[in-house]
């Protein structure tokens, strides 16, 4: 539409997702490409008050926001983060004050603008933050964000837990195998419901894992359209995951998180690794584990597979 903002143009845009979804992954892809640049998980706008309530992100940087864990045993899974921007220091903001009036976009520039003193280069970039637990708010924020865009990156649920079961085993041992199964699969129901929450908004766009592989050229230009920005020819694609390029952004810091190797080629190895991993009978009573949504009820692990199209 004519005279209509241009996608992000506050100066940020969120990209979510279950955690092993490969968020990671696509912000690796995204990073360098025309004016978008990413960084390390922020949590800084994960809390839904943030975007309900212009003047609660003061008290959110001091006092943290919103925490939601659910008990599986003694294991507790984290379902919303309650902190508020991490990794301050990375971006150049752990020595500023933090005042009573602060508002997210004017802060959002002072975000930039510190990063681009420390690492050097121009404001003028387009924040892609790569936070997976973004999908908690993802509806509020576009919702108070007219020209926003939310990048739901879409994972088979047991692909994930395949791989969340690792993390946690390494995190939180001395758990039953039955605990890290049954949480994984609630973590990955969970944030996908979440996220699904904004699918009738505009600024929503939904990248499946497995599509991404099979095609990264093809589904980083759908989500460069989505953002209003050119397309890239697959030499453009390839030389800015070039060793040399990656060396050149290093200044924008390390993207730090579990094990991830965005670096290595892009592969579609890792699709479809439940079949050899979980036993049937694993997968069909973690098919029937309920959870509460806010709003909606209980919900079966199933039925979100179900409602995603990963079907048996």
């Amino acid at each position: 539409m004519s005279g209509a903002p241009r996608p992000g143009s506050a100066g940020f845009v969120l990209l979510g997702g279950s955690g092993s979804s490969g968020t990671t992954l696509i912000a690796s892809v995204l990073d360098g490409l025309h004016d978008l640049r990413t960084t390390a998980e922020t949590w800084l706008f994960h809390q839904r008050q943030l975007h309900r309530d212009p003047r609660s992100l003061s008290r959110l940087l001091r006092e943290g926001g919103e925490s939601v864990t659910h008990p599986v045993g003694r294991l507790a899974v984290p379902l919303v983060p309650g902190g508020c921007f991490v990794n301050r220091e990375l971006l150049g903001m752990a020595d500023e004050a933090v005042p009573d009036d602060l508002q997210l976009v004017p802060y959002v520039a002072r975000v930039k603008a510190a990063m681009a003193a420390r690492w050097g280069g121009s404001p003028d970039f387009l924040w892609v933050d790569q936070t997976p637990k973004n999908a908690f708010a993802a509806r509020e924020y576009l919702q108070s964000q007219p020209d926003g865009r939310f990048i739901h990156v879409l994972r088979d649920g047991r692909d994930v837990v395949c791989s969340l079961l690792g993390r946690w085993q390494r995190e939180a041992p001395g758990h039953p195998m039955r605990n890290y199964l049954v949480g994984s699969a609630l973590n990955w129901a969970w944030d996908v419901t979440q996220a699904r929450r904004a699918r009738a908004l505009p600024g929503y766009l939904e990248v499946r894992y497995e599509e991404f592989v099979r095609d990264p050229v093809g589904g980083t230009n759908r989500i460069l359209l989505h953002l209003g920005r050119p397309p890239v020819s697959a030499e453009a694609f390839e030389a800015n995951r070039s060793s040399g390029a990656r060396a050149e952004r290093m200044a924008w810091g390390a993207k730090p998180s579990w094990g991830s190797t965005p670096d290595q080629p892009i592969h579609t190895g890792s699709v479809g690794r439940w079949r050899q991993k979980l036993a049937p009978e694993v997968v069909k009573a973690l098919r029937t584990v309920r959870f509460a949504v806010p709003g909606e009820g209980q919900v079966s692990v199933g039925e979100v597979l179900d409602s995603c199209g990963y079907w048996d």
